[in-house]
């Protein structure tokens, strides 16, 4: 029986106003996987922010991400409820990847 500890990594989902892929990646995280697989861990990473998970589009209410020339674009996108500390804004508020 094996011992080695598995870890899963998350890249969350970004709340806010917008947001734009703009080569965006977590490299910090994939730093921290590449040393973690080093040492022996077994991993498993979850980014919400995958712009390439054509599963996203069949959610209802999920705008589809769009993609341009050299890889930049925009996330999927679903409108949520502002914070109350951000009434006072008068914009649409979302929350960015996966749900």
């Amino acid at each position: 029986m094996e011992n080695t500890p598995n870890i899963l990594l998350i890249n969350p989902w970004i709340y806010d106003f917008a947001a734009h892929d703009l080569w965006s990646k977590p490299l910090g995280l994939l730093m921290l996987a590449g040393l973690l697989r080093a040492q022996g861990y077994n991993l498993r990473m979850l980014d919400c922010l995958d712009v390439h998970d054509s599963r996203l589009q069949a959610i209802p209410g999920m705008k589809s991400a769009t993609r341009r020339a050299f890889g930049t674009g925009k996330f999927y996108r679903t409108q949520v409820p502002k914070p109350s500390s951000l009434q006072q804004f008068h914009r649409n508020y979302y929350r960015f990847g996966i749900t």
